[in-house]
């Protein structure tokens, strides 16, 4: 038998798919999960069964189905492509950067965390030409993510800037107070967490 080509499956042949995705879930939360003695299995298991919901309530779960296109793999897609069912899937779940400084020094900034991908839309002062706590920024935001006040929330660690510009936008917000400072009397934080891995637990 002569051969000109081998077709190669990726998935689960060349590479273990969730195999890695479990790994690599392990060594991001083992250190939490050890410190408030939660077993890490029983939590990769409600995490991953919870992301594989979201994705089942996606508009285009059924078309990405028929791809062979499911989760995880999904929820870390950017979905590049002129598809319309692409197209809704990234704005499905938008997530969006809202920061005071000049918009190339907080690009790289995100780029060198890594974090750059998660983050489609960016929105800087320096870009817009004010910044928080003026509600205008935050409405920048909402424009170019094309959602209402009423279907986001911002973060942030500054009561000043963040959690009162939020409000004055007509937003909720949640103040990360990593260092557990003391709310003051007028303080106006929809909710409180000390660390981002919190964030998930608020609104499931």
């Amino acid at each position: 038998m002569t051969l000109k080509a081998l077709l190669f499956d990726l998935d689960n042949t060349l590479v273990p798919e969730m195999a890695n995705y479990e790994l690599a879930f392990d060594d991001a939360c083992r250190a939490t999960a050890v410190a408030n003695g939660i077993d890490l299995a029983s939590l990769r298991q409600a995490v991953f069964g919870h992301a594989n919901e979201l994705w089942e309530q996606s508009a285009t779960f059924g078309y990405c189905s028929s791809l062979g296109i499911g989760s995880p793999t999904s929820l870390l897609s950017e979905f590049p492509g002129d598809r319309p069912e692409f197209a809704t899937l990234r704005e499905w779940a938008p997530l969006a950067v809202l920061t005071n400084g000049p918009i190339d020094v907080q690009v790289a900034k995100l780029s060198a965390s890594g974090l750059q991908r998660f983050f489609p839309v960016v929105v800087a002062s320096g870009e817009i030409g004010y910044g928080k706590p003026d509600p205008r920024l935050f409405g920048a935001a909402l424009d170019r993510l094309r959602v209402d006040r009423a279907d986001a929330v911002a973060i942030g660690d500054s009561l000043e800037r963040d959690v009162v510009g939020a409000h004055a936008a007509g937003l909720r917000c949640v103040w990360l107070n990593r260092q557990r400072t003391s709310m003051p009397a007028t303080g106006t934080a929809d909710f409180e967490i000390s660390s981002l891995d919190e964030l998930p637990g608020l609104f499931s």
